[in-house]
């Protein structure tokens, strides 16, 4: 699955765990947010890991 995700800032320890959850089954890309009032990231990774993403984390999914 590819999606583009992004959150704030003060979602930033919840996400940083799940990266460290999914890290291995996942391809991101660099932060294309400006870091201090958003964070989006491309992301391929399987259904479960998007599953599993904190509250308030937007996903925007990519049609293949």
């Amino acid at each position: 699955m590819r999606a583009t995700v992004s959150y704030e800032p003060d979602d930033e320890p919840a996400m940083d765990a799940w990266f460290d959850r999914w890290e291995t089954a996942l391809a991101v890309s660099d932060d294309q947010g400006c870091g201090c009032c958003v964070h989006i990231f491309d992301v391929d990774g399987p259904p479960e890991a998007f599953a599993a993403l904190p509250p308030g984390v937007s996903v925007d999914t990519a049609d293949d």
